[in-house]
């Protein structure tokens, strides 16, 4: 899959998880902590592999200051997006506050998408070949299946270490 496609999937099924999130009321307290999780993981992942793969070879390849330009706003969409998830983290799931943040939330996701959507790939399509977005597109999955399996890894551990804590206090 080219990279173009493999955004445009990931764009679309993390999208798909904040509208979940933005439909929830205050009384779906286990919901949103879930949805929200996953959310976080996925948007962390997602960013990673833009910030790690793509922008790098799109900043390569993007001659004019308007697409670098493009690119930079990219990156400062993302450290918005982690903060008011960091915020989001640390709310009362069950308050209108939260489902506000949500709905901020689903808006800069939104027009993130729109704006890689309608402008950054576009250029990228006229800029790299297909070869070149075909080998992104499999360095991004690459990448991706290696951060989801750290995080699995991770999630693992820490339970293990949960279950060993857990037994050490019944003894």
């Amino acid at each position: 899959m080219d990279a173009i496609k493999f955004l445009k999937q990931e764009h679309k099924r993390i999208n798909g998880l904040i509208d979940d999130l933005h439909k929830t009321t205050e009384r779906a307290k286990l919901t949103r902590l879930k949805l929200l999780a996953e959310i976080t993981e996925q948007l962390d992942v997602h960013s990673q592999i833009e910030e790690e793969i793509f922008y790098p070879e799109f900043n390569r390849v993007a001659k004019k200051r308007e697409h670098r330009i493009l690119r930079q706003e990219a990156e400062e969409e993302h450290a918005i997006v982690d903060r008011l998830l960091r915020e989001m983290r640390s709310s009362d799931v069950e308050t209108e506050g939260f489902s506000a943040k949500a709905k901020v939330l689903k808006d800069l996701v939104e027009h993130h998408v729109e704006e890689e959507e309608k402008q950054m790939l576009p250029m990228a399509k006229r800029l790299m070949s297909p070869g070149l977005l075909r080998e992104l597109g499999e360095r991004m999955q690459q990448r991706k299946e290696e951060i989801e399996d750290t995080i699995a890894v991770n999630a693992l551990v820490a339970a293990t270490r949960d279950d060993a804590i857990a037994a050490k206090r019944v003894q």
